[in-house]
């Protein structure tokens, strides 16, 4: 079944920023269809490894609250079947796509083939004069909820709620 009409709004903390040394430690999706938050899927994720202190700072994520967490290989058939024929969205897409494709191809799976929407570049489109583009950038410039910064299901609730109003600016946009 294809969901075309579903957007995949997804993010990741890791352990480093390559998939070759880092693992998966936090994933999330917000599901967006009809402009509106439809559903949602959060975890933590054992990385098998040491969370770096930077990682931990930057995140707010320790090691203890990964220890009984499932690791990456048992959520990843239900997160590959919930993200098949949906369109994957990411605030910097050429992070989170392949990473977890990486991951997905690391247990087996094979690596999902979904059309990508980058928020970044779709922001800089539709809002030139912003102050910047990262996504806390955003979320003040465009007064959007964003309560926990760096945590994954804060961010995809926030890049999800970016793509709304991306979505909406698009209807007028004469680009």
């Amino acid at each position: 079944m294809l969901n075309r009409d579903i957007y995949a709004v997804v993010d990741l903390e890791t352990t480093r920023t390559t998939s070759e040394l880092g693992r998966i430690i936090q994933i999330a999706v917000a599901f967006v269809q009809n402009k509106k938050v439809i559903n949602q899927f959060s975890t933590l994720v054992n990385p098998g490894e040491q969370i770096p202190r930077n990682i931990t700072q930057l995140t707010g994520i320790t090691q203890s609250m990964v220890k009984g967490a499932p690791f990456f290989e048992d959520v990843a058939m239900t997160l590959h079947a919930m993200l098949q024929g949906t369109i994957f969205v990411a605030h910097n897409v050429n992070f989170d796509l392949p990473f977890l494709n990486a991951e997905f191809e690391r247990v087996g799976l094979t690596g999902l083939k979904s059309t990508a929407l980058d928020t970044v570049p779709l922001s800089q489109i539709l809002w030139p004069t912003a102050p910047g583009y990262r996504l806390v950038d955003m979320t003040n410039y465009l007064a959007l909820e964003h309560s926990h910064p760096h945590q994954a299901d804060s961010d995809a609730l926030a890049t999800a709620d970016l793509l709304i109003a991306i979505l909406n600016g698009l209807k007028g946009c004469q680009c």
